[in-house]
């Protein structure tokens, strides 16, 4: 349930964000992932005279859209609500609208996987192994190579099934895994259950014009690898499984943790866009 303010107390509220932020900025997720949000946007803004203190989770995409459209003509303050980019990413872009920002990777924790952050990350559990060593075990590119095209496939069959039948699920990386080896066979098979929930929609023929056109425009290469497939919920729970490997390590990292020290050692380069929509005002 929303709750609603009189004038007074939304000026009040107004007030205290303008002492706080010269940008007011309204994201995804909960409240448990709002000092994450708000270390990434302090150092993207690093070096410049913007200040972010505060970050506004809002919960889905669907409230921050909400939000968005309702704020639209309110000419209050400068405010950027963000959204993920999501599946939809690969077939159907969210609508763009004033004071919306749609990331072009499927979501925010894509922009922490660096090879350089996973190294480091890898690096710190570890304590023993030099950082040289460490990077010749996690073997980034090769894992990267590795897993890119089954993966890339996955999820490209994911949009079809939610672009056909309006559902789609996500599943998570840990049931395609052995140990940390991406299981091929479970993938092929998974993609196979996809396709004859779409066959029960359309033709083969059709299916298969959608999949061709699907993979010219996301082909398989480590761009697209770190654009469309979920950071959270795939490609750092890979990398974290082999950083258990390689360490021995049977405990369970949390991932609020993992994420910090993945933003510590990231560069943020591929959030350039977002960094430009919240300097704009600032701008001579």
């Amino acid at each position: 349930m929303m709750l609603q303010y009189n004038s007074d107390q939304k000026r009040l509220i107004s007030k205290f964000k303008e002492y706080r932020n010269d940008i007011d900025i309204y994201t995804e997720d909960e409240q448990k992932d709002k000092e994450f949000y708000s270390r990434l946007f302090r150092k993207l803004i690093e070096g410049t005279d913007v200040t972010i203190n505060d970050i506004f989770p809002l919960g889905c995409s669907k409230n921050v859209v909400k939000h968005c459209k309702a704020d639209i003509n309110s000419g209050e303050r400068k405010k950027l609500y963000i959204v993920d980019g999501d599946i939809y990413l690969l077939y159907k872009p969210k609508r763009i609208i004033p004071n919306l920002f749609i990331l072009d990777s499927y979501c925010i924790e894509n922009y922490v996987i660096e090879k350089q952050s996973i190294e480091n990350l890898a690096y710190e559990l570890n304590g023993t192994m030099s950082l040289e060593d460490i990077q010749s075990a996690i073997k980034f590119d090769v894992r990267l190579r590795e897993i890119m095209s089954p993966l890339i496939k996955l999820f490209i069959n994911i949009s079809i099934e939610s672009e056909i039948t309006d559902y789609h699920h996500i599943y998570h990386i840990k049931q395609f895994l052995s140990k940390d080896q991406l299981d091929n066979k479970k993938i092929e098979t998974q993609i196979e259950i996809i396709k004859n929930k779409v066959l029960a929609h359309i033709d083969n023929d059709h299916y298969e014009n959608l999949l061709q056109e699907r993979l010219k425009i996301w082909e398989i290469n480590e761009i697209n690898l770190l654009k469309i497939i979920s950071g959270k919920d795939y490609l750092i729970p890979f990398f974290i499984e082999v950083i258990k490997n390689i360490n021995n390590l049977n405990l369970s990292i949390p991932k609020e943790s993992i994420k910090f020290q993945l933003l510590k050692y990231c560069s943020l380069e591929r959030l350039a866009d977002l960094k430009n929509a919240i300097m704009t005002p600032y701008s001579a």
